[in-house]
């Protein structure tokens, strides 16, 4: 059969698949749509292409009905899908779309982003085929970003040919310098702020310019970067004037380009706003208060601070972890190394309670091709190296910043202060991964390597390293999205390793490796293995409580229905909580976090849906399963939860069914509230429980369904914020 019409039969296939569905549907047509939507977005028919299911379902004769079509998240979302298709819409869809609420139609355009496509044919028949005010704004608005998105990007493009001329190592190093001074500034205000995404938006616009050639370091062209553009920036000695000039020269071109580089990552954010907002942000009648959107300013704030007490909580249960586990710290660090190598031990064991709880990964697990390194030494050497950069680079830089000294003084004193002291404390640091393996292996020493393991050290280092020449064009694998920095801190130059040390120091360790192995390496053969880890680690929590546990239950398939696998069902007191697990790498950009709640979190809330009913159902007629689950009665209702990992929609209901965060779970059955709370505030009150007349369900339940958790979030948060401010400035900074 030819390729076209195999196409077409596989359309007509999809088509008649939609349509069948959405007969079936003994509901009224807004959800029966939204159920067929659905199954849309969920990839059925699975054995057909995308192309066919989005040609099948906007064929269906369903979409010809008169009723007008629901102005709901769902049929927003498979809109939006359908329109960054770009396909050629059926004549007949398109007509009865255009005459859709018009709020539902330019949620989908903004949704899709159809708008920065000015060559679109689509977007140029809808555009011509809505004249009148309200949608002349509305295009206006969308012309004005893109416009502005295009100046932006021809601004950065000026600016970054004007440093072509640089080497990548020589580029990586003025960056530095003008970030140095952006983070130290954000540093005496309180706020640390590395400026991580503008650095990995700047590097990666260079790299990815580069040859796999350029991207390779040699000692040479060291030493030829340090005579030519460090020591002239940073030496003052007069027989280096010849170069000095065109140093501050290059300078002055790299601070123009770190400023062009932030407008136009200021103006993506605006974009991204603007397109996952849950109102028309163009449209000045349109309420854009905290309960408008998603994304407002108030409940992004309350986001931050639920993350940074979470944080605090984990840094806690860490540090308790560490007095508890016998180390003695006077024996594995020296006098003047022992606050840094303890706040290194905490964050370690905080990293490895909250990714054995949440992820299901074991400190014994073997991570590299290196047998011998397990999680606990590759999570102990970041730490480390995080602590050591903070020691002998920020604090230093901080304190002659606040006795007077401007950024490129103080990285010139620092500088000739460790050639004096035989070290490299240059404004980046580098080596070759043999000498840095070889300097680090005393960090890997066991019992049977007395002297370190260099083997082991080399191992780490690679495994925390990002390969520039992934960014190539002609890289040996362009099928896939190279790490970020925050991810992959250490930068890979060929044989060299080469660190910028503000983003050591100010990273955020425990987010790097959960997306080092959920995002980055999102095919290994045991991330089956520890999302079932997870499951049971939750399941535990819950059985220590007295609840009765059942994981992975099936309930009866039928001929129409196989609703899969119930991740948890939990019963205690004739109360029964059924568990729909997500398990995901950590987002920072808008558009991924609002792409987590449309795909991951939508399909929970329809798997939920099913499996409530099914189960139900099973609790009626099956006696065995009432009598494993420790019920006197069938229940009538169901409390259904979608468990997710991530913090962003924690205590929102997406249709109807509740997300609660995986670590919200875990404060609440500890009953640690006390820990989301300053150390100073912990030692001076009196403990505080959830439960004070003792656990049951009942109260269980209400604690996480009203959010007790954050009764009280901005007075902990501000308590918090003080505490951190006046006495540990760095105890949170990663």
């Amino acid at each position: 059969m030819p390729k076209q019409a195999e196409d077409q039969a596989n359309s007509l296939r999809c088509q008649s698949y939609y349509q069948e569905f959405f007969k079936r549907q003994t509901l009224p047509f807004s959800q029966a749509l939204e159920a067929t939507l659905h199954v849309f977005l969920n990839g059925s028919p699975a054995s057909s292409t995308l192309t066919s299911r989005l040609k099948g379902l906007t064929q269906a004769s369903f979409w010809q009905s008169p009723e007008l079509w629901p102005d709901t998240p769902i049929v927003r979302f498979a809109l939006s899908q359908v329109l960054r298709a770009e396909l050629a819409l059926d004549a007949g869809f398109f007509n009865t779309l255009i005459k859709q609420s018009p709020s539902l139609l330019r949620a989908a355009i903004r949704h899709a982003q159809l708008f920065r496509n000015t060559d679109s044919p689509l977007y140029a028949v809808i555009k011509r085929s809505l004249i009148c005010k309200e949608w002349n704004d509305f295009f206006s608005h969308c012309d004005n970003l893109v416009a502005e998105e295009r100046r932006l990007q021809q601004q950065l493009n000026a600016a970054e040919k004007k440093l072509k001329f640089l080497s990548p190592f020589a580029f990586t190093y003025y960056l530095s310098l003008v970030l140095w001074d952006l983070y130290l500034t954000s540093a005496l205000n309180g706020e640390r702020d590395a400026r991580t995404q503008l650095c990995a938006f700047v590097l990666g616009n260079k790299f990815k310019q580069c040859l796999v050639r350029d991207l390779r370091l040699t000692e040479s062209a060291i030493r030829e970067t340090f005579v030519s553009h460090f020591k002239p920036l940073l030496n003052p000695f007069p027989e280096l004037d010849k170069h000095r000039q065109q140093a501050h020269k290059t300078f002055d071109l790299m601070i123009e380009l770190v400023s062009a580089a932030q407008d136009a990552l200021n103006h993506q954010g605006e974009i991204e706003r603007f397109s996952v907002a849950e109102v028309d942000l163009s449209d000045p009648q349109s309420n854009h208060g905290a309960q408008a959107c998603t994304f407002s300013g108030p409940a992004w704030l309350r986001t931050g601070q639920k993350y940074q007490l979470l944080l605090h909580y984990w840094i806690q249960r860490g540090m308790f972890a560490f007095m508890n586990s016998g180390l003695d710290l006077f024996a594995i660090a020296k006098p003047e190394q022992q606050d840094a190598v303890w706040l290194a031990w905490t964050r370690t064991y905080r990293t490895l309670l909250q990714i054995e709880a949440l992820y299901g990964v074991d400190a014994n697990a073997i991570l590299t091709e290196n047998s011998e390194l397990g999680l606990l030494e590759l999570v102990r050497f970041i730490e480390l190296s995080s602590v050591y950069l903070s020691d002998q680079f920020t604090l230093p830089l901080m304190s002659m910043r606040q006795h007077g000294y401007p950024t490129l003084k103080a990285l010139s004193k620092l500088m000739l202060d460790g050639m004096l002291s035989g070290e490299n404390k240059t404004p980046i640091v580098w080596a070759t991964l043999a000498e840095k393996s070889a300097r680090m292996q005393d960090w890997f020493k066991t019992e049977q390597s007395p002297d370190g393991n260099r083997d082991a050290a080399k191992a780490a280092i690679e495994f925390w390293s990002l390969d520039t020449r992934d960014f190539a064009p002609q890289a040996s694998d362009n099928s896939r999205e190279p790490a970020r920095i925050h991810e992959k801190p250490l930068l890979l130059f060929g044989d060299y390793v080469v660190q910028i040390p503000f983003i050591g120091d100010n990273n955020n360790n425990f987010n790097a490796l959960v997306n080092l192995l959920r995002r980055y390496n999102s095919r290994r053969h045991n991330l089956k293995k520890e999302t079932q880890a997870a499951e049971n680690h939750l399941a535990t929590m819950f059985r220590i409580k007295g609840f009765a546990v059942i994981a992975g239950y099936q309930p009866t398939k039928t001929v129409d229905s196989d609703v899969g696998e119930v991740d948890l069902i939990c019963a205690m007191d004739d109360i029964v909580i059924l568990i729909e697990m997500k398990t995901s790498y950590v987002r920072g950009k808008l558009q991924e976090i609002w792409l987590h709640r449309h795909t991951s979190l939508r399909k929970g809330s329809w798997q939920l849906k099913r499996k409530q009913q099914a189960l139900l159902d099973e609790l009626q007629r099956n006696s065995q399963l009432r009598t494993e689950l420790g019920l006197s009665v069938a229940p009538s209702t169901i409390h259904a939860w979608i468990v997710d990992t991530s913090i962003e929609f924690d205590g929102q209901a997406i249709d109807n069914f509740l997300v609660v965060s995986r670590e919200v779970l875990e404060v609440v059955l500890r009953d640690e509230l006390d820990y989301l709370q300053a150390i100073s505030v912990l030692e001076d009150t009196e403990p505080t429980t959830f439960y004070p007349n003792g656990f049951n369900a009942a109260r269980f339940i209400e604690v996480i369904e009203q959010q007790l958790i954050w009764a009280d979030i901005e007075q902990r948060t501000a308590a918090l914020n003080q505490w951190q401010q006046t006495e540990h400035s760095e105890f949170l900074n990663n």
